[in-house]
């Protein structure tokens, strides 16, 4: 391939909703939530063709760099890891990493992919990949729509518009729609809505321009924690007190929504964003009466439940719809419609005491 892609990979969320299994210091996308590797391992070996990509760069968390460096071994994944010193959501994330690869590679075509999603059919997302390539060369900030499989209301929409001349499966968007009620969610599916995935695909030169137009100050404070920044290995070391003044927004937030460069790729491969319980029980396999099991677990005369259990044996007795978190020192029980909520359970928990 003419220019190999630079994957930049997102691996700095905490993941709340997951909890009681997600915590602090080993949050969702490290652990083998749906598969025997953790999903930040599945996507390095999504982005492992060498004939496509070149060595992924990492964001991630200061405190979990070393988690990241062993577990890409494990896959044999070579990695720059970028160090963030607190957490001030995806853009800024993105904009760091964007402005370190536009110094070692200036005008590199990126991908950038979260690491706490399932993406499956691995040849049809390199076709995606390589369908918005062109695109993303010509100056467009290609993100990855999704045939929707059902109605969800916890993802975000794009309404896609006309097709761009000269790139295949490629549009210009016509709007973003956060996520929407039952009711909305059903009628844009029906209207040719696309799920929006959160992953995108761009120049670096160009993303730093839009990073200028829209969000100077993110822009602003990347570039400064990036010059009193230390290299200690694969590791990017970068300034606490200039990361810290960024604003903390998402990319589509600061950036995204607002730009006239972006486009849509319509991706046919089949994709879960892991952000609770209720998509694992989505996404994964499920026995006769719909119950997905993680662990074990005795499940008798239930129907559309999700048990995982670790360290203990869980059984359950006529519960419909329920999901049964057990881990070593906390259990959760909560309704698989109420999944959502789990957040602010934590949250509550957390004005309590300190949760590990």
């Amino acid at each position: 391939m003419k220019d190999k892609v630079v994957p930049i990979l997102l691996a700095g969320g905490v993941g709340s909703r997951l909890w009681p299994v997600s915590r602090d210091n080993l949050p969702k996308q490290f652990q083998p939530l749906a598969g025997s590797v953790s999903t930040y391992q599945e996507t390095l070996k999504l982005v492992a063709d060498a004939n496509i990509y070149r060595s992924p760069v990492i964001v991630t968390n200061e405190r979990l760099g070393t988690l990241a460096k062993t577990q890409a071994e494990a896959v044999e994944q070579q990695v720059s890891i970028v160090l963030e010193p607190a957490q001030r959501d995806s853009a800024a994330a993105v904009a760091v990493a964007a402005l370190v690869v536009e110094e070692h590679a200036p005008g590199s075509i990126v991908l950038v992919l979260a690491t706490d999603h399932i993406i499956w059919d691995e040849e049809r997302f390199s076709d995606c990949v390589v369908s918005g390539i062109d695109a993303a060369r010509s100056g467009k900030i290609v993100v990855f729509g999704l045939e929707p499989a059902e109605p969800r209301t916890n993802y975000a929409y794009i309404k896609p518009g006309q097709s761009l001349e000269g790139f295949a499966d490629v549009a210009s968007v016509e709007a973003f729609v956060e996520k929407p009620n039952a009711e909305l969610a059903l009628d844009y599916m029906r209207k040719g809505f696309l799920w929006n995935s959160g992953n995108y695909l761009f120049r670096t030169d160009i993303i730093i321009s839009e990073f200028g137009k829209y969000a100077p100050d993110i822009l602003t404070s990347s570039r400064n924690s990036l010059q009193k920044s230390k290299y200690v290995g694969e590791f990017i070391q970068i300034d606490k007190v200039q990361f810290e003044s960024s604003p903390k927004k998402s990319l589509d937030i600061a950036l995204i929504e607002h730009s006239n460069a972006v486009a849509v790729v319509t991706g046919r491969f089949r994709w879960s964003d892991i952000g609770s319980w209720d998509t694992i029980w989505t996404a994964l396999p499920k026995d006769e009466n719909g119950n997905v099991v993680m662990g074990t677990a005795t499940v008798y005369d239930s129907a559309g439940c999700l048990i995982h259990s670790h360290g203990v044996h869980t059984s359950i007795i006529g519960l419909e719809n329920i999901i049964t978190i057990s881990t070593p020192d906390e259990i959760l029980v909560v309704a698989k419609d109420r999944a959502q909520d789990v957040k602010q359970l934590v949250d509550k928990l957390k004005e309590k005491s300190p949760i590990k």
